[in-house]
């Protein structure tokens, strides 16, 4: 039997398996180090910004600056990627923000402080869009959605996990004559510098490169990919030009755009806004994890739901709604419960709205230069993380309170809303034109498009 026919008999969920296990956990850790060494700033604010003269405003416009950097080296970074493959890349990601992470040890004044936030961006520019374009040549449409979001539920872990380890580290203060913020960046940097050098020796750049699929499961493999790829009549970008002026890639990034500001909004406020409650740091470091941990769980179970529906839009719509009437609630609530419960509801949210909206790019762009396009819509919503968070330093600021900037980070949802609903039938119908599951089993037996005990 010729590999193309023994192809025809393989199990595709142990195919999925096989490639899971040596991929994910990878990115997932990756992706930890990522997100904790973006947003640990926020945990550092409680000390760090008396110690180095920052007003509200500054702090929020300084915690955007990341942003900045990130956007402008998104689509470069990502098309280097796909040019060098993801292992060498994605290393070179992890060192570079790791030692400049380490670096903000050394801040003593605001301007280092814009300095670092700024070239932070630069560093992890691909990091995101790179992976999940990555996975595009690794996990079949059918599966695809669950492994982002097995992937991006490292977004709620580093702070469920991150926030309360970044709690007891501000507790150094004063050991060896170092701040408690300095203690945070020091112990929270270096794992990224190290995980880089992992990834560089373990991360495998393709199907066609792997040694641990047996020949039936690499041609199995790499004929549906190869068939979705050419499955793809959506947006289609064949030259660099046509992706950066294509205004239906910028109308889909609105949709990430408006849950982003949402996101990175409450994010860096949140310490401040738990802190407002009258608690500890490490009390603040750990109630922050709450609104993470429904996340994640939101995360997982909502990507899983999308994959067994193939519907794709209405869940992204719903992750935008969740989000606007958690932003409401947190606004207006009465007491510290109800506030956390609003926090907690924009959390869910964001995060799963998040997860199946990678979805809709995945399945509409199609063409040469998809990593371009990829980087250019993580790109213009990553700009989320420059609006949100200097709405609510500038509204802080002005009003003395965090409801109005709240008000304003909920209406910017009601954009992605009407943008998922624009682009729900050719999403939608896209999930009837994708390539079926090929039958396995030694006995020919159809899978009828199982998942069964994927993770």
């Amino acid at each position: 039997m010729s590999t193309a026919d023994a192809a025809a008999f393989v199990d595709p969920d142990r195919v999925v398996k096989k490639c899971a296990y040596r991929i994910v956990p990878l990115a997932l850790l990756g992706f930890f180090l990522c997100f904790l060494d973006r947003t640990n700033i926020g945990m550092a604010s409680l000390s760090m910004n008396k110690d180095i003269g920052l007003t509200p405003a500054m702090y929020g416009f300084g915690a955007g600056l990341f942003f900045w950097g990130y956007c402008l080296a998104e689509v470069p970074s990502n098309m280097l990627l796909a040019r060098f493959g993801a292992r060498i890349w994605i290393a070179r990601i992890m060192v570079m923000w790791g030692v400049i992470s380490l670096g903000m040890i050394w801040v003593r004044e605001p301007h280092a402080y814009y300095v670092l936030r700024f070239l932070l961006g630069v560093a992890e520019a691909g990091f995101v869009p790179g992976i999940i374009y990555y996975f595009r040549g690794w996990f079949p449409l059918q599966y695809n959605n669950r492994m982002i979001g097995l992937f991006l539920v490292s977004n709620p872990l580093s702070s469920l996990i991150g926030n309360p380890i970044s709690g007891l580290l501000l507790q150094l203060d004063g050991v060896w004559g170092i701040r408690g913020w300095q203690w945070m960046f020091m112990i929270e940097s270096i794992p990224a510098i190290i995980f880089g050098i992992v990834i560089f020796l373990r991360l495998p750049d393709s199907p066609q490169t792997s040694n641990w699929l047996e020949p039936a499961e690499r041609a199995w493999l790499v004929n549906t990919l190869e068939q979705e790829r050419g499955a793809r009549q959506g947006i289609q970008t064949g030259s660099i030009w046509g992706v950066l002026f294509n205004p239906r890639i910028w109308a889909l990034s609105s949709i990430y755009l408006g849950l982003m500001i949402g996101m990175y909004g409450v994010t860096f406020f949140l310490p401040q806004i738990v802190n407002g409650f009258g608690l500890s740091t490490v009390a603040v470091g750990f109630l922050t994890g709450v609104p993470s941990l429904f996340g994640a769980i939101a995360m997982v179970w909502w990507s899983r739901h999308s994959d067994h529906t193939r519907e794709r839009a209405w869940h992204t719509a719903t992750g935008c709604i969740f989000t606007l009437v958690g932003l409401v609630l947190a606004a207006y609530a009465p007491t510290p419960a109800l506030s956390v419960l609003g926090l907690t509801l924009t959390s869910m949210g964001t995060l799963a709205g998040m997860v199946t909206f990678w979805s809709m790019p995945n399945i509409l762009v199609a063409g040469p230069l998809a990593a371009a396009a990829f980087g250019l819509i993580n790109t213009i919503g990553s700009f989320g993380g420059v609006v949100g968070p200097a709405i609510m330093g500038f509204l802080r600021e002005s009003t003395g309170d965090f409801r109005v900037g709240l008000l304003g980070l909920a209406a910017c949802q009601i954009v992605g809303i009407g943008m998922t609903l624009y682009f729900r039938k050719e999403v939608n119908a896209s999930k009837n034109s994708q390539p079926q599951p090929l039958e396995h089993s030694s006995t020919g037996d159809a899978v009828s498009g199982s998942t069964g005990g994927l993770a």
